[in-house]
């Protein structure tokens, strides 16, 4: 046999081996890689849960001010108390 044509052969064999092999492999690395990423839905439903805990801070912030300004008043009323005691 012609040293060139059986070289040629085993190349063939192997890029048929590398075919046969490699398909499934590299549809396993992308379903792999495939699931390694967000749907759609998945960042949806981040988003929504992100959008509700923004609004939840919000609302925290806002009863803390309300808070303070309660205080303000609660320390105020005490002094009062504290001089009608002090007078009697």
């Amino acid at each position: 046999m012609n040293p060139e044509k059986t070289s040629l052969q085993r190349t063939y064999i192997l890029v048929d081996i590398i075919y046969k092999v490699g398909t499934p492999c590299a549809l396993v690395a992308l379903f792999f890689l495939k699931s390694q990423f967000v749907t759609k839905a998945e960042y949806a439903n981040e988003l929504q849960r992100l959008n509700q805990v923004e609004t939840t801070l919000k609302l925290m912030a806002e009863q803390h001010h309300v808070n303070d300004r309660q205080d303000v008043v609660i320390h105020d009323h005490e002094q009062r108390i504290r001089n009608l005691e002090k007078r009697n």
